[in-house]
């Protein structure tokens, strides 16, 4: 009888509930629906990467933010726009925008960078459920949910070099948008907003540069056919594409010449066959680690390049049918099935190893690659969604949908799980090596984290283990020598600096480094040569002239070492070490 009683006084109110919302007018409803679902997408993408924001640097971070010196250059903003070479991209509008983030935050902590990376990762979640809307898409709000919470989008959110991800990805979506609208009203106004916003994109980062080969393919997805009208409309997309797509070459073999930069490791993509073989490895990949991503980790394994007779292009065969079935197909299904396969391949092509980029010293894959094409798995997978829903009886609706809610919580929860391990990088390095064991970039990165928490033992050990690996990897060297001296071992750090200088004679830093403990160890004659070569590319380093300056006095040539602390002091006048060895060399003239 309570229970019934109980029963009896909740109907009451559920069923106030329901009158209420009966109640509401039916434009109200969908108000309330649409704020529920950004809420819905906003707070999903920060409930799973919160925890990358107490993060520290990495990846690129060094190269982009904290070692790189043009940010302390007051012609920076010049350089990032009118001197291509002057840095390894050519992303003006995204080095801009860094560039006002490292005035505004410094370089101390990466949360600011981090939380700027989060927001615009937000933001094109609900820009990409607009963009599935305009396409037709019915479950177009799922699509926007599932970017907002993939787990492959950690590695771009959570490293803060990659605002060139990030930022581009917003505006390229308002340019396909316009350009839907443009395509259905011919209205010149949302032409140039499609234009205009596909420059801004691809000067964050040309990974958008297969944009107008898509306009082309959407005019034959929606008509069946490419008329003039079509290629005319899409050739200044065209002409962007190509222009910068030529800057960017032509600055990153400027920046190349000008830095002697040399890959930390061996790239062997072979000839022809191979690299074809290569391509549909990675794209097979990249296909399904999109549908199931797992296992999570900065570096997968590279595995090795052989030749495998047909067995290895069985991915390209995979490929030519499922475009075999598009083609029988196009009149139903098939034309817009190809079409988004197409942005994925596309997308991808230029990470795939048909052309050697000096990250393959790594790996073939990487998850930030992802960040664009993915867009189009997602579409898929949310039409498929909508297929399956239309056809399903009734009843079981209820269990599709929880079938669904359950995928994505999963998903989620991968995510939230991984992101907590960038917050950690000690936690994120074993993590890495636990599955990919053979990894020397990530045996370096870990022996750093170690030693820099004062466990020199196991990051010398790391360090070992990752020069066991590659043997020519001049970044570990000049890691060991450095911890090496920091144990006091003087004979294992010298070893490890000369080592580093064959491997690399441009690692100029090094010969600083090798002259310091090369003095320590009371090899002079050695040392004031090192000094006096280092000093040749870097005359403005107080540390140089102050080493040197001590070194000539240990050898009793009093006037030269008075002049090289005079110049260092001179350099750098908050050094309070200078002024009484000047002071107690002059005393020793008189």
């Amino acid at each position: 009888m309570a229970a019934k009683s109980k029963a009896k006084s909740r109907a009451p109110q559920s069923a106030a509930g329901d009158s209420f919302f009966a109640s509401l007018a039916p434009e109200t409803r969908r108000m309330l629906l649409f704020v529920l679902q950004i809420i819905v997408i906003v707070e999903g993408a920060v409930w799973v990467f919160t925890p990358v924001l107490k993060g520290n640097w990495i990846g690129d971070d060094m190269l982009y933010i904290t070692g790189n010196a043009l940010l302390h250059q007051p012609d920076r903003l010049w350089k990032a726009w009118f001197v291509p070479g002057s840095f390894i991209d050519y992303y003006p509008l995204e080095q801009t925008v860094q560039y006002f983030q490292w005035c505004l935050f410094g370089d101390d902590s990466p949360f600011a960078y981090l939380l700027c990376n989060l927001i615009l990762h937000a933001t094109s979640a609900l820009l990409l459920w607009r963009f599935f809307a305009r396409l037709g898409l019915r479950y177009a709000w799922l699509g926007g949910l599932l970017f907002a919470i993939h787990p492959l989008m950690v590695d771009s959110v959570g490293n803060a070099a990659e605002l060139k991800n990030t930022l581009s990805l917003p505006p390229l979506l308002l340019a396909m948008t316009a350009w839907i609208d443009f395509d259905e009203t011919r209205r010149p106004r949302d032409y140039t907003l499609a234009l205009g916003l596909y420059l801004v994109s691809m000067l964050c980062k040309i990974t958008a540069f297969f944009l107008p080969v898509m306009l082309l393919l959407y005019a034959w997805w929606k008509r069946g056919k490419i008329t003039w009208a079509d290629a005319r409309a899409a050739a200044p997309f065209f002409a962007i594409s190509a222009a910068l797509i030529g800057l960017q070459i032509h600055g990153a073999l400027i920046y190349a010449d000008a830095t002697h930069y040399i890959s930390p490791g061996p790239i062997h993509l072979g000839g022809l066959g191979e690299r074809l073989e290569l391509a549909g490895l990675c794209l097979a990949f990249y296909l399904g680690h999109a549908v199931l991503p797992a296992p999570l980790m900065i570096h997968y394994p590279q595995w090795p390049l052989e030749p495998l007779g047909p067995l290895g292009f069985l991915p390209w065969l995979g490929i030519a049918l499922v475009l075999a079935v598009c083609w029988i197909k196009r009149g139903t299904w098939g034309r817009p099935l190809f079409v988004a396969l197409a942005f994925f391949a596309l997308g991808m092509a230029p990470f795939l190893g048909l052309i050697q980029v000096s990250y393959m010293c790594l790996g073939w894959v990487w998850d930030h690659l992802l960040y664009m094409p993915i867009i189009a798995i997602i579409g898929l997978a949310v039409a498929a969604a909508a297929g399956i829903a239309a056809r399903i009886p009734a009843g079981l609706r209820p269990a599709g949908a929880g079938l669904l809610a359950l995928i994505v919580v999963l998903l989620g929860l991968q995510t939230h799980s991984y992101a907590t391990l960038f917050a950690d990088q000690e936690q994120l390095w074993r993590h890495n090596l636990r599955y990919n064991p053979n990894s020397w970039m990530v045996h370096n990165l870990y022996g750093d984290q170690l030693a820099h928490k004062g466990d020199l033992a196991g990051g010398i050990a790391e360090l070992r283990e990752s020069l066991r690996i590659n043997p020519d990897f001049d970044n570990a060297e000049i890691s060991l020598g450095l911890f090496l001296f920091k144990t006091g071992d003087l004979k294992g750090a010298i070893a490890a600096f000369r080592r580093c200088l064959e491997i690399n004679p441009d690692y100029h830093a090094t010969q600083l480094f090798l002259a310091l403990v090369l003095a320590r160890d009371g090899q002079l004659d050695q040392a004031i040569p090192q000094f006096r070569a280092f000093l040749q590319f870097f005359p403005e380093s107080a540390a140089g002239h102050m080493g040197l300056g001590q070194a000539l006095a240990m050898q009793g040539h009093i006037p030269e070492a008075i002049a090289e602390l005079q110049t260092a002091q001179k350099l750098d006048p908050t050094n309070a070490q200078i002024p009484p060895q000047i002071a107690a060399l002059q005393a020793r003239l008189k």
